[in-house]
């Protein structure tokens, strides 16, 4: 996402100092969860959801969770060969 100028938006846009490790770090194991044993989020497209709903919805950052959850979701489907197209008011919704 990109302001109007076309340049990209910091997110999130603080100093990792200022976020809960601990937060960002569970945010992140998310889509490994299992229970007794089971996957909870099987396949790619299932853990980059739980990736993109652990930061969305948790506000585990002061700001930019949103953006973050974006972008996080995006780059893991790129490493693992798929690309997530949307114009910014469908990202907007989807988020």
């Amino acid at each position: 996402m990109a302001d109007l100028t076309g340049r990209p938006r910091l997110a999130p846009p603080l100093e990792l100092e200022q976020r809960s490790r601990h937060a960002v770090e569970s945010g992140l194991a998310k889509p490994w969860a299992a229970f007794d044993g089971v996957e909870l989020y099987v396949g790619l497209h299932a853990k980059a959801a739980a990736w993109a709903m652990a930061f969305a919805r948790s506000q585990r950052c002061p700001d930019g969770n949103k953006r973050l959850a974006l972008i996080l979701m995006g780059a893991f489907l790129g490493i693992n060969g798929y690309e997530v197209i949307a114009e910014e008011d469908e990202a907007v919704d989807m988020m």
